[in-house]
This record gives C-alpha cells, structure tokens and sequence, in this order.
C-alpha cells in the first residue's frame, strides 16, 4: 500500500472510499519520479540562451506544460494551440501576432499546427527579434520532421 493512502470499504460493501491524506506530498514524489525538474530546467534556460526556438518533447501528460509554467514567470506568452481561441489567433496571421512578442513565448501542443514551424525559423533569423520559442509537444515524430526542413542553428532539442 502507498504511504499517505488509505482505502477502506463502507458498511454497504458497494462503496469504496479512498482518502489521500498526503495528495500533495505524493504527487510531488510521482513527479519527481518522471521529471528531474532541477536538471531539465537549467538544460532549457542554457538553451534558450543559445538557440531563439527550443522545442521540449515527451509523452502526453509527463509534465512539459507544467515544467513550462515553472520557467516562463509572469510576463511571458502562452498559446495552447488545442484552445480554439489561441489557435484561431495564430491561424489568422501567424506571424504578425507573433512578431512583437517579447521574452518568453510558450508554444503548447505545437504538433497541432505545424505550419508555425516556417513562420518560426522566419523570426528567429531575425535579429530584431525580441522573443524567444518554447515548443512544447508530444507527437515527436510530426514535430521532428517539421523542425528537420528548418535550419540546424535555429532549434535546440530537449527530449523529456
């Protein structure tokens, strides 16, 4: 049994009743099990500081968008591209939305559109470019296809 996990049967024996006393604690275990935090988020702030498009990979649901918000802070930009309002906001004229964007800007479920790829290796051949890309996705094999047509000097990969 887990530690922190208590399950117990009612009198009825139809309901089960589980109780997590230590949720928090647990998950942050389970986390820390799939994701060396620490290490992958010092591996991509050294790659953003080397390459404007930075694309983090894994499988769905190991902690990408989480470790994400972990780096990006308060005034960076973030587009779920499986909401139909930022993909509508990127579908229109991609570039023009992203062109003035500064600092941090998070791509979430990239492999959705990748028709932003070439929009991408646009701007950050760019020198007046003032943002820097965070890809985020989890259908490697679209993303790494797509990424492959563009130019080496302008993405850095960090596989989860």
């Amino acid at each position: 049994m887990l530690e922190g996990v208590n399950i117990g049967l009612q009198s009825n024996s139809e309901l089960i009743i589980l109780e997590i006393t230590e949720l928090l604690s647990y998950i942050t275990r389970m986390i820390k099990t799939f994701i060396d935090r620490p290490r992958v988020l010092d591996q991509l702030q050294r790659a953003l500081k080397r390459s404007p498009v930075v694309a983090l990979l894994g499988p769905r649901q190991c902690g990408k968008t989480t470790l994400a918000h972990q780096l990006a802070g308060a005034e960076s930009q973030f587009f779920d591209l499986e909401s139909s309002l930022d993909r509508q906001v990127l579908s229109a004229v991609p570039e023009r939305t992203l062109a003035p964007l500064r600092g941090l800007v998070v791509l979430d479920e990239v492999q959705t559109m990748p028709q932003l790829l070439p929009v991408l290796r646009v701007l950050s051949d760019r020198r007046e470019t003032p943002a820097r890309f965070l890809l985020l996705g989890s259908a490697t094999n679209q993303i790494g296809r797509g990424a492959a047509q563009q130019e080496e000097s302008c993405r850095c990969f960090a596989p989860v």
